[in-house]
């Protein structure tokens, strides 16, 4: 019994079409970026939770310049979590905090590139657990 080639074709159109469904995606590395300007305001402490090397980026809406020199944290167990100052030059990385172990600390979030510091207060849980 001879196959028509048309439909040898639609079969095989079908199978390539069957592989460009939709698949998971794949999960970021972090929870979506935290609006510095919008913590300062609400004066609440920010919660966060990382798995181990994840991170979260700091996003600063104002009028600012980003340099590194004006962004500190205080860590109270830098063993749990690091922080990586804002980086204006050519690669324009936003200040974020990253998870290093399992584990909770908190930090002090300072921004001093305007008229007068602003702080924000993180609780940051790193790992699955």
């Amino acid at each position: 019994m001879k196959v028509p080639a048309l439909c040898v074709l639609g079969a095989s159109v079908a199978l390539a079409l069957a592989g460009c469904t939709s698949s998971p995606q794949t999960q970021p590395s972090g929870p979506p970026p935290v609006d510095f300007l919008s913590a300062v305001s609400k004066g609440t402490t920010v919660i966060v939770a990382l798995p181990v090397k994840g991170s979260v980026d700091i996003i600063y809406t104002g009028p600012a310049d980003m340099e590194s020199k004006y962004w500190t944290a205080d860590i109270a167990d830098p063993a749990v979590a690091a922080f990586s100052p804002a980086d204006a030059g050519p690669t324009n990385i936003p200040p974020m905090f990253t998870g290093l172990k399992d584990g909770e600390t908190t930090a002090v979030l300072t921004y001093s590139g305007g008229a007068s510091p602003e702080s924000v207060t993180f609780d940051i849980t790193v790992g699955t657990s």
